[in-house]
Protein backbone atom coordinates (compact mmCIF):
# COMPACT_ATOMS: atom_id res chain seq x y z
CA UNK A 1 0.00 0.00 0.00
CA UNK A 2 1.03 3.60 -0.57
CA UNK A 3 1.45 5.99 2.37
CA UNK A 4 -1.93 7.51 1.48
CA UNK A 5 -3.52 4.04 1.59
CA UNK A 6 -1.94 3.44 4.98
CA UNK A 7 -3.44 6.69 6.26
CA UNK A 8 -6.90 5.64 5.10
CA UNK A 9 -6.44 2.25 6.74
CA UNK A 10 -5.24 3.93 9.95
CA UNK A 11 -8.31 6.12 10.45
CA UNK A 12 -10.34 3.46 12.30
CA UNK A 13 -7.34 2.90 14.54
CA UNK A 14 -7.32 6.56 15.49
CA UNK A 15 -10.99 6.37 16.43
CA UNK A 16 -10.39 3.22 18.49
CA UNK A 17 -7.38 4.77 20.22
CA UNK A 18 -9.34 7.91 21.07
CA UNK A 19 -12.12 5.78 22.57
CA UNK A 20 -9.57 3.76 24.55
CA UNK A 21 -7.95 6.83 26.07
CA UNK A 22 -11.32 8.47 26.76
CA UNK A 23 -12.34 5.32 28.59
CA UNK A 24 -9.55 5.51 31.16
CA UNK A 25 -11.32 6.02 34.47
CA UNK A 26 -8.55 8.03 36.10
CA UNK A 27 -7.71 10.14 33.05
CA UNK A 28 -6.79 13.17 35.16
CA UNK A 29 -4.07 11.41 37.13
CA UNK A 30 -2.83 8.41 35.13
CA UNK A 31 -1.28 7.60 32.81
CA UNK A 32 1.05 10.57 33.13
CA UNK A 33 0.34 12.21 29.79
CA UNK A 34 -3.11 10.86 28.97
CA UNK A 35 -4.83 14.23 28.60
CA UNK A 36 -2.05 15.49 26.32
CA UNK A 37 -2.13 12.27 24.33
CA UNK A 38 -5.88 12.56 23.90
CA UNK A 39 -5.57 16.11 22.54
CA UNK A 40 -2.81 15.10 20.12
CA UNK A 41 -4.78 12.04 19.08
CA UNK A 42 -7.89 14.06 18.25
CA UNK A 43 -5.83 16.59 16.32
CA UNK A 44 -4.01 13.89 14.39
CA UNK A 45 -7.26 12.13 13.55
CA UNK A 46 -8.62 15.31 12.01
CA UNK A 47 -5.40 16.00 10.12
CA UNK A 48 -5.12 12.43 8.87
CA UNK A 49 -8.71 12.51 7.66
CA UNK A 50 -8.07 15.75 5.82
CA UNK A 51 -4.88 14.40 4.24
CA UNK A 52 -5.92 10.83 3.46
CA UNK A 53 -5.87 11.42 -0.30
CA UNK A 54 -2.25 12.61 -0.31
CA UNK A 55 0.56 12.41 2.20
CA UNK A 56 3.28 15.03 1.89
CA UNK A 57 6.30 14.97 4.17
CA UNK A 58 6.14 13.50 7.64
CA UNK A 59 2.96 12.32 9.27
CA UNK A 60 0.88 15.26 10.62
CA UNK A 61 1.35 14.32 14.27
CA UNK A 62 3.87 11.57 14.96
CA UNK A 63 3.18 11.30 18.67
CA UNK A 64 -0.50 10.66 18.13
CA UNK A 65 0.24 8.34 15.23
CA UNK A 66 2.39 6.30 17.56
CA UNK A 67 -0.55 5.75 19.88
CA UNK A 68 -2.64 4.43 17.01
CA UNK A 69 0.19 2.10 16.07
CA UNK A 70 0.56 0.86 19.60
CA UNK A 71 -3.15 0.33 20.01
CA UNK A 72 -3.24 -1.87 16.92
CA UNK A 73 0.12 -3.60 16.97
CA UNK A 74 -0.41 -5.82 19.99
CA UNK A 75 -3.00 -8.61 19.58
CA UNK A 76 -4.91 -9.42 22.75
CA UNK A 77 -5.55 -5.76 23.48
CA UNK A 78 -7.14 -6.55 26.84
CA UNK A 79 -3.68 -7.58 28.09
CA UNK A 80 -2.00 -4.32 27.09
CA UNK A 81 -1.13 -1.90 29.88
CA UNK A 82 -2.35 1.61 29.12
CA UNK A 83 0.49 3.78 30.40
CA UNK A 84 3.47 5.82 29.27
CA UNK A 85 6.29 3.64 30.58
CA UNK A 86 8.53 2.00 27.92
CA UNK A 87 6.56 -0.24 25.52
CA UNK A 88 3.21 0.49 27.16
CA UNK A 89 0.35 1.74 25.02
CA UNK A 90 1.14 5.45 25.45
CA UNK A 91 4.92 5.20 25.18
CA UNK A 92 6.03 8.02 22.86
CA UNK A 93 8.78 5.75 21.56
CA UNK A 94 6.26 4.26 19.15
CA UNK A 95 6.61 7.47 17.11
CA UNK A 96 9.48 6.22 15.00
CA UNK A 97 7.81 2.85 14.47
CA UNK A 98 4.88 4.41 12.69
CA UNK A 99 7.18 6.53 10.52
CA UNK A 100 9.29 3.47 9.63
CA UNK A 101 6.16 1.50 8.83
CA UNK A 102 4.87 4.16 6.44
CA UNK A 103 8.04 4.67 4.42
CA UNK A 104 10.26 1.55 4.60
CA UNK A 105 10.65 -0.78 1.62
CA UNK A 106 11.23 -4.52 1.93
CA UNK A 107 14.76 -5.82 1.53
CA UNK A 108 14.93 -8.82 -0.84
CA UNK A 109 14.70 -12.34 0.49
CA UNK A 110 17.80 -14.54 0.16
CA UNK A 111 17.72 -17.06 -2.66
CA UNK A 112 18.03 -20.83 -2.36
CA UNK A 113 16.60 -23.30 0.11
CA UNK A 114 16.67 -22.58 3.84
CA UNK A 115 19.31 -24.54 5.76
CA UNK A 116 18.82 -27.65 7.87
CA UNK A 117 21.09 -27.78 10.91
CA UNK A 118 21.83 -31.07 12.64
CA UNK A 119 21.44 -30.93 16.42
CA UNK A 120 22.18 -33.49 19.12
CA UNK A 121 19.64 -36.16 20.01
CA UNK A 122 19.76 -34.91 23.61
CA UNK A 123 19.52 -31.13 23.43
CA UNK A 124 18.15 -28.12 25.33
CA UNK A 125 16.55 -25.18 23.50
CA UNK A 126 15.74 -21.77 24.94
CA UNK A 127 12.81 -20.06 23.20
CA UNK A 128 12.14 -16.34 23.74
CA UNK A 129 9.46 -14.29 22.02
CA UNK A 130 8.89 -10.54 21.66
CA UNK A 131 12.06 -10.04 23.69
CA UNK A 132 13.95 -7.31 21.85
CA UNK A 133 13.28 -4.28 24.05
CA UNK A 134 16.63 -3.88 25.79
CA UNK A 135 14.71 -3.08 29.00
CA UNK A 136 15.12 -4.39 32.51
CA UNK A 137 12.58 -7.20 32.12
CA UNK A 138 14.23 -8.40 28.89
CA UNK A 139 17.63 -8.40 30.56
CA UNK A 140 16.29 -10.36 33.52
CA UNK A 141 14.75 -12.97 31.22
CA UNK A 142 17.92 -13.12 29.14
CA UNK A 143 20.12 -13.56 32.20
CA UNK A 144 17.90 -16.36 33.49
CA UNK A 145 18.25 -18.22 30.19
CA UNK A 146 21.99 -17.50 29.94
CA UNK A 147 22.54 -18.96 33.41
CA UNK A 148 21.03 -22.26 32.25
CA UNK A 149 23.76 -22.70 29.59
CA UNK A 150 21.41 -24.17 26.99
CA UNK A 151 22.66 -25.64 23.72
CA UNK A 152 20.73 -23.33 21.38
CA UNK A 153 18.59 -20.22 21.93
CA UNK A 154 15.88 -19.07 19.53
CA UNK A 155 14.07 -15.73 19.23
CA UNK A 156 10.54 -15.84 17.83
CA UNK A 157 10.77 -12.23 16.67
CA UNK A 158 9.99 -8.60 17.58
CA UNK A 159 12.80 -6.17 18.20
CA UNK A 160 11.38 -2.80 19.22
CA UNK A 161 10.35 -0.43 18.12
CA UNK A 162 10.83 -1.21 14.42
CA UNK A 163 13.75 -3.62 14.18
CA UNK A 164 16.03 -0.98 12.66
CA UNK A 165 19.77 -1.73 12.45
CA UNK A 166 20.47 0.49 15.47
CA UNK A 167 17.68 -1.16 17.47
CA UNK A 168 18.93 -4.62 16.52
CA UNK A 169 22.36 -3.73 17.87
CA UNK A 170 21.25 -1.88 21.03
CA UNK A 171 18.08 -3.72 22.05
CA UNK A 172 18.85 -7.25 20.86
CA UNK A 173 22.40 -8.20 19.93
CA UNK A 174 23.98 -6.40 22.89
CA UNK A 175 22.02 -8.55 25.36
CA UNK A 176 21.10 -11.77 23.54
CA UNK A 177 21.64 -14.93 25.67
CA UNK A 178 23.35 -17.10 23.06
CA UNK A 179 23.48 -20.85 23.49
CA UNK A 180 26.69 -22.73 24.16
CA UNK A 181 26.85 -24.72 20.92
CA UNK A 182 30.17 -23.84 19.24
CA UNK A 183 28.89 -23.31 15.69
CA UNK A 184 25.11 -22.82 15.94
CA UNK A 185 24.36 -21.12 19.26
CA UNK A 186 21.50 -18.88 18.14
CA UNK A 187 18.59 -18.51 15.74
CA UNK A 188 15.97 -15.80 15.17
CA UNK A 189 12.71 -15.43 13.28
CA UNK A 190 11.42 -12.48 11.30
CA UNK A 191 8.40 -10.58 12.66
CA UNK A 192 5.97 -7.76 12.02
CA UNK A 193 8.05 -5.24 14.00
CA UNK A 194 11.17 -6.19 12.05
CA UNK A 195 9.21 -5.55 8.86
CA UNK A 196 8.17 -2.05 9.96
CA UNK A 197 11.67 -1.05 8.79
CA UNK A 198 11.46 -3.34 5.77
CA UNK A 199 13.49 -6.14 7.38
CA UNK A 200 16.80 -4.29 6.89
CA UNK A 201 17.85 -4.59 10.51
CA UNK A 202 16.85 -8.24 10.71
CA UNK A 203 18.41 -9.52 7.47
CA UNK A 204 21.44 -7.21 7.24
CA UNK A 205 22.36 -6.69 10.90
CA UNK A 206 20.94 -9.44 13.14
CA UNK A 207 21.54 -12.35 10.77
CA UNK A 208 25.00 -10.99 9.93
CA UNK A 209 26.06 -11.48 13.55
CA UNK A 210 28.31 -14.59 13.84
CA UNK A 211 26.08 -16.07 16.51
CA UNK A 212 23.35 -16.47 13.86
CA UNK A 213 25.63 -17.69 11.06
CA UNK A 214 23.99 -21.13 10.93
CA UNK A 215 20.89 -19.56 9.35
CA UNK A 216 22.95 -18.55 6.31
CA UNK A 217 20.97 -15.33 6.01
CA UNK A 218 17.60 -17.10 5.74
CA UNK A 219 14.49 -16.22 7.74
CA UNK A 220 13.36 -19.87 7.66
CA UNK A 221 15.41 -22.84 8.81
CA UNK A 222 15.16 -26.34 10.23
CA UNK A 223 16.83 -28.12 13.14
CA UNK A 224 16.90 -31.91 13.00
CA UNK A 225 18.10 -34.94 14.91
CA UNK A 226 17.25 -38.65 14.85
CA UNK A 227 13.89 -38.10 16.57
CA UNK A 228 12.74 -34.51 15.96
CA UNK A 229 12.36 -31.93 13.20
CA UNK A 230 12.05 -28.29 14.28
CA UNK A 231 10.79 -26.24 11.33
CA UNK A 232 11.00 -22.43 11.67
CA UNK A 233 8.89 -20.32 9.31
CA UNK A 234 8.77 -16.65 8.29
CA UNK A 235 5.16 -15.49 8.64
CA UNK A 236 6.01 -11.77 8.46
CA UNK A 237 7.70 -11.07 5.13
CA UNK A 238 4.62 -11.67 2.98
CA UNK A 239 2.18 -10.00 5.38
CA UNK A 240 0.48 -7.00 3.77
CA UNK A 241 -2.38 -6.15 6.13
CA UNK A 242 -2.25 -3.03 8.31
CA UNK A 243 0.74 -3.33 10.68
CA UNK A 244 1.44 -6.84 9.35
CA UNK A 245 -0.63 -8.30 12.17
CA UNK A 246 -1.81 -11.36 10.26
CA UNK A 247 0.76 -13.98 9.41
CA UNK A 248 1.23 -15.20 5.82
CA UNK A 249 3.31 -18.06 4.37
CA UNK A 250 4.62 -17.76 0.83
CA UNK A 251 4.23 -20.74 -1.46
CA UNK A 252 7.95 -21.49 -1.86
CA UNK A 253 8.56 -21.57 1.88
CA UNK A 254 5.51 -23.73 2.49
CA UNK A 255 6.60 -26.15 -0.23
CA UNK A 256 10.02 -26.48 1.38
CA UNK A 257 8.43 -27.06 4.79
CA UNK A 258 6.03 -29.69 3.45
CA UNK A 259 8.91 -31.60 1.85
CA UNK A 260 11.00 -31.47 5.01
CA UNK A 261 8.10 -32.58 7.19
CA UNK A 262 7.24 -35.40 4.78
CA UNK A 263 10.78 -36.75 5.06
CA UNK A 264 10.65 -36.45 8.84
CA UNK A 265 7.34 -38.26 9.09
CA UNK A 266 8.67 -41.07 6.88
CA UNK A 267 11.49 -41.45 9.41
CA UNK A 268 8.94 -41.51 12.30
CA UNK A 269 10.13 -38.17 13.67
CA UNK A 270 8.11 -35.72 15.73
CA UNK A 271 7.57 -32.21 14.34
CA UNK A 272 7.82 -28.83 16.08
CA UNK A 273 6.83 -25.63 14.24
CA UNK A 274 8.13 -22.18 15.18
CA UNK A 275 6.52 -18.96 13.94
CA UNK A 276 6.30 -15.37 15.07
CA UNK A 277 2.59 -14.94 14.37
CA UNK A 278 0.24 -16.78 16.66
CA UNK A 279 -1.94 -19.69 15.66
CA UNK A 280 -4.37 -19.33 18.55
CA UNK A 281 -5.45 -16.45 20.74
CA UNK A 282 -7.82 -16.23 23.67
CA UNK A 283 -11.19 -14.78 22.71
CA UNK A 284 -11.79 -12.99 26.02
CA UNK A 285 -10.91 -12.79 29.70
CA UNK A 286 -12.82 -15.97 30.56
CA UNK A 287 -10.26 -18.11 28.68
CA UNK A 288 -13.06 -20.44 27.66
CA UNK A 289 -12.63 -19.94 23.90
CA UNK A 290 -9.59 -19.79 21.64
CA UNK A 291 -9.76 -18.21 18.19
CA UNK A 292 -7.83 -19.80 15.31
CA UNK A 293 -5.93 -17.16 13.37
CA UNK A 294 -5.19 -16.89 9.64
CA UNK A 295 -2.08 -19.08 9.84
CA UNK A 296 -3.69 -21.90 11.82
CA UNK A 297 -5.36 -23.72 8.93
CA UNK A 298 -2.46 -23.58 6.43
CA UNK A 299 0.11 -24.77 8.96
CA UNK A 300 -2.02 -27.44 10.62
CA UNK A 301 -3.36 -28.82 7.35
CA UNK A 302 0.02 -28.88 5.59
CA UNK A 303 2.41 -29.75 8.41
CA UNK A 304 0.37 -31.39 11.19
CA UNK A 305 2.88 -30.37 13.88
CA UNK A 306 3.00 -32.09 17.23
CA UNK A 307 4.05 -28.84 18.94
CA UNK A 308 3.79 -25.23 17.78
CA UNK A 309 5.59 -22.37 19.53
CA UNK A 310 4.66 -18.79 18.55
CA UNK A 311 4.84 -15.24 19.90
CA UNK A 312 3.17 -12.00 18.69
CA UNK A 313 0.62 -11.98 21.52
CA UNK A 314 2.35 -10.41 24.50
CA UNK A 315 1.61 -13.16 26.99
CA UNK A 316 2.70 -16.63 28.03
CA UNK A 317 -0.11 -19.14 27.46
CA UNK A 318 0.03 -22.94 27.38
CA UNK A 319 -2.95 -24.27 25.43
CA UNK A 320 -4.58 -27.64 25.80
CA UNK A 321 -4.26 -29.73 22.60
CA UNK A 322 -6.18 -28.27 19.65
CA UNK A 323 -6.58 -30.66 16.71
CA UNK A 324 -3.83 -32.76 18.30
CA UNK A 325 -1.45 -29.78 18.27
CA UNK A 326 0.20 -28.62 21.50
CA UNK A 327 0.20 -24.86 20.91
CA UNK A 328 2.14 -22.49 23.18
CA UNK A 329 2.24 -18.69 23.06
CA UNK A 330 5.70 -17.53 24.16
CA UNK A 331 5.28 -13.81 23.53
CA UNK A 332 6.03 -12.58 27.04
CA UNK A 333 9.77 -12.02 26.73
CA UNK A 334 9.83 -8.32 27.59
CA UNK A 335 6.74 -6.25 26.79
CA UNK A 336 4.65 -5.36 29.87
CA UNK A 337 1.28 -7.11 29.98
CA UNK A 338 -1.44 -7.69 32.56
CA UNK A 339 -1.66 -10.94 34.55
CA UNK A 340 -4.52 -13.27 33.72
CA UNK A 341 -7.45 -13.60 36.13
CA UNK A 342 -7.01 -17.36 36.38
CA UNK A 343 -4.28 -19.91 35.78
CA UNK A 344 -6.14 -22.50 33.72
CA UNK A 345 -9.43 -23.44 32.06
CA UNK A 346 -10.51 -26.39 29.89
CA UNK A 347 -8.64 -24.85 26.92
CA UNK A 348 -5.64 -23.40 28.79
CA UNK A 349 -3.16 -25.38 30.90
CA UNK A 350 -1.36 -22.30 32.18
CA UNK A 351 -1.43 -18.52 31.96
CA UNK A 352 0.57 -16.16 34.16
CA UNK A 353 -1.47 -14.79 37.07
CA UNK A 354 1.39 -13.33 39.12
CA UNK A 355 2.67 -9.77 38.99
CA UNK A 356 6.38 -9.06 38.74
CA UNK A 357 6.73 -6.86 41.81
CA UNK A 358 7.98 -4.03 39.61
CA UNK A 359 7.96 -0.73 41.54
CA UNK A 360 8.03 1.24 38.29
CA UNK A 361 5.03 -0.63 36.85
CA UNK A 362 3.31 -2.63 39.59
CA UNK A 363 0.52 -3.81 37.27
CA UNK A 364 2.68 -5.89 34.95
CA UNK A 365 2.86 -9.68 34.95
CA UNK A 366 6.07 -11.69 35.08
CA UNK A 367 7.91 -11.91 31.79
CA UNK A 368 9.61 -15.15 30.81
CA UNK A 369 10.73 -17.73 28.26
CA UNK A 370 10.36 -21.43 27.43
CA UNK A 371 12.99 -24.15 27.77
CA UNK A 372 12.45 -27.26 25.65
CA UNK A 373 14.54 -30.32 26.45
CA UNK A 374 14.62 -33.11 23.86
CA UNK A 375 15.96 -36.41 25.18
CA UNK A 376 15.73 -38.91 22.37
CA UNK A 377 12.03 -39.17 21.47
CA UNK A 378 10.83 -37.51 24.70
CA UNK A 379 10.20 -33.81 25.34
CA UNK A 380 10.05 -31.66 28.48
CA UNK A 381 8.76 -28.08 28.44
CA UNK A 382 9.45 -25.55 31.20
CA UNK A 383 8.27 -21.96 31.45
CA UNK A 384 10.98 -19.93 33.16
CA UNK A 385 10.08 -16.49 34.53
CA UNK A 386 12.30 -13.43 34.81
CA UNK A 387 13.38 -14.50 38.32
CA UNK A 388 14.81 -17.70 36.88
CA UNK A 389 12.07 -19.79 38.50
CA UNK A 390 10.08 -22.54 36.80
CA UNK A 391 6.41 -21.61 36.81
CA UNK A 392 5.10 -24.49 34.64
CA UNK A 393 6.56 -27.80 33.50
CA UNK A 394 5.26 -30.74 31.48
Amino acid sequence: MSPADHISAALPAFSSAIEAVEGIADLASAPKHAALVLRHLRDAHAQAYANQSALRGEFPDDYAASIALSAMSAPGADRVIVGSEPYEALDPGWIGAFYQYLFATHVPLPTGLPPTIQIADDVALGILGDWGSGGAAALAVGNAIADMKLDHTIHLGDVYYSGTPDEQRANFLAHWPAGIHPTAPSFALNSNHEMYSGGAGYFNTLLADPRFAAQQGHSAFALENAYWLVIALDTAYEARDFLYKQGVLNAAQLGWAVARVGQARSAKKHVIVLTHHHGLELADETMQTATRTEVWRPIVDALRPDFWYFGHNHAGVIYEPEENVYARCIGHGAVPYLPFPRASTPIVSFAETETAGDTQEPRRALNGALVVTLAGPSITEELIDERGECCWIE
